[in-house]
C-alpha cells in the first residue's frame, strides 16, 4: 500500500474561504493518500461545508467501498487515526467513526465513514439505499480540494429523502408550528439552493425515475423548488409519499422497528464515545501557578468534542457549604480564642475534605471502567505527605480518632493511570501568583517544588513532564500529543 509521507504544498490561492493552517494541510494529505491508494470513497454529504471541514469545524462525511474497508483501516491506521466507539444510540450497521490529531496544531478532526447509505431521523435511521456502487462510480473530484464528492445530482437526491425523513410529528410538529420554526431547518434549505445551482436538470430526473419510480415526480419537485416555499400541508402530503415509496428499502417494520426505537432511547440514557484503549484516569499535579486547572479545562473541551470526558477537581471542596460553614466557624473560635475547640473544628474540616476526595476518586475511577476518559485536578499522591502542609493529603496531627479516618480515606485512593506533571521554578509560580495579587511565602512554594521533584525523579513510567515555562500554547501542545499517545 502506498502512503505518501511527503507534505504537498497547498495551492492556497485556488481555494476560496480556506484557512491556512497546519490541520489543513495534514487533512490534505490523508485525502491524497486515499486517491494514491485506489481506495473507492467519495465525500457524500453537505460539500457545501468543506471548506468548513478542511478549517475542523465541522466533520468529514464519507462512503466508502465495502470490499475497500480493510485498505481504508489500515491506511488510517498508519495515518495515525483511531477508530471511536459509541454506545448504541451512535452507531448503526455499516458505519465507523474516526479521529485524527494534527500534531502541529493540536487539533482533532473527525471522519464518519459509511459503507452502507442509511438514512432516517435520531435513533431511526431505518432505511437502507443500496446505491453505494452507483454513488462511488459517479463521483468527482472536488473543484478545490483533493477529495472526492458525491455527484450533485445523488446529493440532492438523497438531500432530499434525508431531509423529508427528518420532519418531527406529533407534538414536536406542532410545537414547531407554534413557534413559527420551519418544518425545514434553514441550512438545509441553504443546502438545496447550492445543489439546484450545480444540477443537470435531465440527469436528475433521470435517475430519480430509475431509482424511485413511485416518487419520481416528489423528487423532481425538489430540483425546481427549496422547501421553504412549500406549504405545511404540502410537506405532510411528501412526507406521506417518500415513507410508502421507502417502504421496501426499510430495515425493521412492525414491532421491530418499535423496540430497535426504545433499545437506542435506553442506550441514549448512558450515552458515550470512547477509543478502543476504553477509559483512562489522568490526573494534573504541580507546585501553585502550574496552571492545572486552566489546562485541565482545555483539555476538557479538547477531547469532549468527541469522546466522553468529565473532571474532577482533588483540591480543597471551598465551594461544599458544609466545607464554608466549618472554615468560619474556626474563625469565629479563633478570634475567641477558643483554641481546643477550633482544634475539632479544623479536624472535622480536613475529615470533610478527605472524604470529598475519596468520593471523587471512587466516582471517577467508575466511570473510567465504563469508558470515559477522567480528568483529576490535583490528585492527593503520598510523594505530598511528608510536607509540613501536604499538598492534598492528610492534615490531621496523629493519635486522634479523626485522625485514623481522614488517612483510611486517603489510604484507599489509588494511583490514576496517567499523571502529568506541570512542571514550574520557584520564582515563575511566586511572579504568577503575585499577578493573580496572590500572595505566596516562598518557603512554602520550595517545599511544593522539591515535593513535585520527588516525584520526577521517581521514574515511574506512567510519569508525563511538561514543562510550563514553555509557554501556554507550547506547553498546551505537548501535553495533547502526549494525551493522544496514551489514548
Amino acid at each position: 500500500m502506498k502512503n505518501s509521507t511527503s507534505n504537498t504544498v497547498i495551492p492556497f490561492t485556488k481555494t476560496k474561504f480556506f484557512c491556512q493552517s497546519s490541520l489543513a494541510q495534514k487533512l490534505w494529505n490523508v485525502f491524497q493518500n486515499l486517491n494514491e491508494n485506489s481506495i473507492k470513497y467519495c465525500h457524500w454529504k453537505s460539500n457545501e461545508h468543506l471548506s468548513e471541514s478542511f478549517c475542523g469545524r465541522t466533520d468529514f462525511d464519507l462512503l466508502i467501498s465495502d470490499e475497500d474497508k480493510s485498505a481504508f483501516h489500515f491506511l488510517a491506521v498508519e495515518l495515525g487515526l483511531k477508530i471511536r466507539y459509541s454506545t448504541l444510540n451512535k452507531v448503526y450497521p455499516g458505519m465507523e467513526d474516526y479521529i485524527g490529531l494534527d500534531e502541529n496544531s493540536g487539533k482533532l478532526f473527525h471522519l464518519h465513514v459509511h459503507y452502507k447509505l442509511i438514512l432516517g431521523k435520531k435513533n431511526q435511521k431505518n432505511y437502507h439505499l443500496p446505491f453505494e456502487n452507483l454513488i462511488l462510480s459517479t463521483s468527482q473530484t472536488h473543484e478545490f480540494f483533493p477529495i472526492k464528492i458525491i455527484s450533485p445530482e445523488f446529493e440532492l437526491l438523497l438531500l432530499s429523502i434525508r431531509s423529508v425523513l427528518k420532519i418531527e410529528t406529533g407534538k414536536k410538529l406542532l410545537k414547531n408550528l407554534f413557534r413559527k420554526k420551519n418544518i425545514i431547518p434553514g441550512n438545509t434549505v441553504r443546502e438545496f439552493k447550492y445543489l439546484q445551482q450545480r444540477i443537470n436538470l435531465a440527469l436528475y430526473a433521470k435517475l430519480c425515475n430509475e431509482l424511485f419510480p413511485q416518487m419520481a415526480t416528489e423528487l423532481i419537485k425538489f430540483s425546481r423548488e427549496t422547501p421553504d416555499n412549500f406549504s405545511f400541508f404540502t410537506i405532510l402530503k411528501l412526507r406521506r409519499n417518500f415513507f410508502r415509496g421507502l417502504k421496501s428499502y426499510k430495515i425493521f417494520s412492525g414491532s421491530e422497528e418499535e423496540i430497535e426505537l426504545n433499545r437506542r432511547k435506553l442506550a441514549s440514557k448512558k450515552s458515550g464515545s470512547w477509543l478502543r484503549t476504553g477509559g483512562r484516569t489522568i490526573a494534573f499535579v504541580g507546585a501553585d501557578g502550574s496552571g492545572k486547572s486552566t489546562t485541565v479545562a482545555e483539555i476538557q473541551k479538547w477531547l469532549g468534542w468527541k469522546l466522553s470526558v468529565e473532571t474532577f477537581y482533588m483540591g480543597l471542596p471551598k465551594k461544599k457549604p458544609f466545607f464554608r460553614l466549618l472554615s468560619i466557624f474556626s474563625a469565629v473560635l479563633n478570634k475567641l480564642k477558643l483554641i481546643k475547640i477550633k482544634l475539632y473544628i479544623d479536624n472535622e474540616r480536613w475529615l470533610y475534605a478527605a472524604r470529598f476526595r475519596f468520593l471523587n476518586y471512587k466516582a471517577g475511577s467508575k466511570l473510567s471502567k465504563n469508558n470515559k476518559i477522567i480528568l483529576f485536578d490535583r490528585f492527593p499522591l503520598k510523594e505530598f505527605w511528608t510536607m509540613n502542609e501536604p499538598m492534598d493529603g492528610p492534615r490531621i496531627l496523629a493519635k486522634t480518632p479523626q485522625a485514623e479516618k481522614e488517612r483510611n480515606y486517603y489510604h484507599r485512593i489509588g494511583k490514576p493511570d496517567y499523571l502529568i506533571i506541570l512542571d514550574v521554578s520557584p520564582e515563575e509560580s511566586i511572579r504568577r501568583k503575585k499577578t493573580q495579587q496572590i500572595f505566596q511565602p516562598e518557603k512554602s512554594v520550595n517545599e511544593k517544588i522539591r515535593a513535585v521533584n520527588k516525584l520526577i525523579s521517581s521514574n515511574r513510567s506512567n510519569v508525563i513532564l511538561i514543562n510550563t515555562e514553555i509557554g501556554r500554547e507550547q506547553s498546551l501542545l505537548l501535553i495533547k500529543n502526549k494525551i493522544w499517545e496514551i489514548l
